[in-house]
Order: structure tokens, then C-alpha cells, then sequence
């Protein structure tokens, strides 16, 4: 699979390319009762019960699911469109990651983001972008049991915060 974004080293966060990521970066994080790292742009006003554990990591990869719209994007140029779509959302991972550094339970957090490849489909300009933040605290390494299955169709990258935060990128 050819490369989207071949340097994400030189990817940042532009402050007003989309409604949602600031909206999402101007908000930041908050730590729950349960030590779950939750975007605060995204939290629900009723607080689930205890979570264990075992279940953190799966409940942030659900409660910090941020989708990106791309209709804004020209549609002219392929190209441009995938690479501006992959800007968009690992610019706004860096910078949530950086942002969350100094919280307790931070030193795992991760952050998966992908983008709709597959230009044949009809669907294909609908599909936006999508980064979902989590931490490997619980019963299983979450990428590990996900179906990849369609992953073909999809651009996929993993964001450490070890790899931005404390790295010179």
C-alpha cells in the first residue's frame, strides 16, 4: 500500500481547519473516577458506573471515538484530498497526545486513526476521518482483537505518545 503521509514527523494540528478538532483540542482531556483519560469535548453528562480495570482501555477506545468531516476538502485531486484527510486527523492525535502528557495513566495512551482509501466506492467522499484515543490498561491489547479484515480500504495509523512526546518529532 502506497504511503498517505510519508513524513508524520512534519504533521501538526492547524488550529481552525476543522470545527471539530477544535472543538476537541480547545476542550483537552479529563480523568474519570476510574482513571480513564476521556476528551472532555466528547464526555457524556451521565458518568457510567464503576469501570474495572480490565475494561479502561475498551472504555476509552469507545467514549474518545472523534470523527473528522472531510466535506469541506476539495474533490478535485485525489491525491490532495487523502493526504489532507490523513493531515487532519494525525495532526489532531499529535496534539492530543502532547496535551495529555502530564495526566496520570498517560504513559500508554495511544491513538489509532484512519482514513477511508478506497475510491471506488460510492460511499467514498462520506466516509471522513476517524481517531480514537486509548490506553493498553485492561484485560487485552485492543488492536490485537479488532477484524482488520477491511483494512485494504483503510489507512491506518498508530500514534504512540512515547513516540510524540518524548521524541524529537
Amino acid at each position: 500500500m502506497d504511503e498517505i503521509l510519508p513524513n508524520i514527523a512534519d504533521v501538526e494540528y492547524t488550529p481552525g481547519d476543522s470545527e471539530e478538532a477544535d472543538r476537541i483540542a480547545e476542550n483537552g482531556w479529563r480523568v474519570d473516577g476510574s482513571g480513564a483519560l476521556i476528551l472532555v469535548a466528547l464526555s457524556s453528562p451521565c458518568v457510567p458506573g464503576s469501570i474495572s480495570p480490565y475494561e479502561v482501555g475498551e472504555y476509552e477506545y469507545s467514549a474518545n471515538d472523534v470523527y473528522l468531516s472531510l466535506d469541506d476538502l476539495p474533490r478535485n485531486d485525489i491525491d490532495k484530498y487523502l493526504k489532507r484527510a490523513a493531515v487532519r486527523g494525525v495532526g489532531l492525535a499529535k496534539w492530543m497526545l502532547r496535551d495529555a502528557a502530564s495526566l496520570p495513566g498517560s504513559e500508554t495512551l495511544r491513538s489509532l486513526v484512519h482514513v477511508f482509501v478506497d475510491v471506488s466506492d460510492e460511499d467514498f467522499f462520506m466516509q471522513g476521518s476517524r481517531v480514537r484515543f486509548y490506553t493498553s490498561r485492561g484485560s487485552s491489547e485492543l488492536l490485537g482483537d479488532r477484524d482488520w479484515e477491511s483494512a485494504s480500504q483503510i489507512a491506518v495509523a498508530v500514534l504512540k505518545i512515547e513516540d510524540i512526546v518524548y521524541s524529537n518529532s
